[in-house]
């Protein structure tokens, strides 16, 4: 198909994420056939269209070596797979926390930006839900502080310690980088200022 193969020869990995989202809706109706990564994440979001997350999440595990991070050209395309693997188990609510963690340390060795920054946010997230929270600083990073989502995570961990002024800070850059999460800060902000 035309489409893939133009995100597949992008100058850049920028321009991949750019492309795949605004050519997704056609991408999913597409006969997608080959065995890159690109494809893979294609047949991935078809079966979670079908709500086929339990074999989503078994096809993903099985490919966990593909996802590992060594080959760094593949860091765009890694980052949506495994948020798209997160997206099933919570579906399911049944989170694999070992398998993010391992996908973790070596996408953070081999330098795979946004991977990691993905997969970061899925370990906190995760450790929230499960109100792990002494667990989850073991996680904050900076990183990552140029990411919305990571400082609104980071910003409910701080708040839980104690550390409430830290926690203001998270939530209002948390805000500025992005208005994505606004509502949810505001509510977390009112509660930290109370208990400031």
């Amino acid at each position: 198909m035309e489409t893939l193969a133009r995100i597949l020869r992008a100058p850049d990995q920028q321009t991949d994420c750019n492309l795949l989202p605004r050519h997704l809706p056609a991408l999913l109706v597409a006969d997608i056939k080959g065995d890159n990564l690109v494809a893979f994440l294609i047949k991935i979001l078809k079966m979670q269209q079908r709500d086929e997350h339990a074999e989503c999440i078994k096809k993903i595990t099985k490919n966990q070596n593909n996802l590992s991070g060594v080959r760094r050209e593949n860091d765009w395309v890694v980052s949506y797979i495994v948020r798209a693997c997160f997206i099933s188990m919570k579906k399911l609510n049944d989170y694999d926390l070992r398998l993010f963690c391992n996908l973790l340390i070596t996408n953070r060795k081999y330098g795979n930006a946004k991977t990691s920054l993905a997969l970061n946010n899925i370990v906190l997230k995760i450790l929230i839900e499960k109100k792990m929270f002494w667990f989850a600083r073991n996680y904050l990073n900076d990183v990552y502080k140029d990411d919305s989502k990571y400082n609104f995570y980071k910003g409910i961990i701080e708040c839980v310690s104690m550390e409430y002024e830290d926690a203001l800070c998270s939530f209002r850059l948390a805000m500025a980088l992005s208005d994505r999460y606004t509502s949810k800060v505001r509510k977390y902000e009112c509660v930290t200022l109370m208990l400031l």
